[in-house]
């Protein structure tokens, strides 16, 4: 899968839904990745689909996803377990920071 579904999502909720689901996607690679290189199982966490009134619980959860990268591979993460949609900067500024811990992972990991 291609970072670039990580980084510029469609507008709307259906392309915030399209870009959860690409972000899952990606997870699951990143963590079998992991498991190949390092041994380490990581936990799977289920972050899709996308329920608006689950927000804070699926964002918990995702920052666990991220906390376990970040681990396994000694990267610094920032905390991405809040966002607030009604400030669209902040979206975009979530966004950005967000991809790049998945880009970070990537690299780290040759994928």
């Amino acid at each position: 899968m291609g970072l670039a579904n990580l980084e510029h999502p469609a507008p709307g909720d259906e392309g915030w839904q399209v870009f959860w689901f690409n972000n899952w996607i990606d997870h699951q690679g990143i963590q079998q990745a992991i498991q190949k290189k390092t041994g380490a199982n990581q936990v799977i966490f289920v972050i899709d689909p996308w329920v608006s009134e689950n927000a804070d619980a699926i964002l918990q959860r995702h920052q666990e996803f991220h906390n376990n990268m970040n681990s396994a591979l000694k990267l610094d993460g920032q905390d991405l377990s809040q966002l607030n949609f009604k400030d669209q900067s902040a979206v975009r500024a979530w966004l950005y920071v967000h991809f790049q811990e998945h880009l970070s992972a990537h690299q780290a990991l040759g994928i």
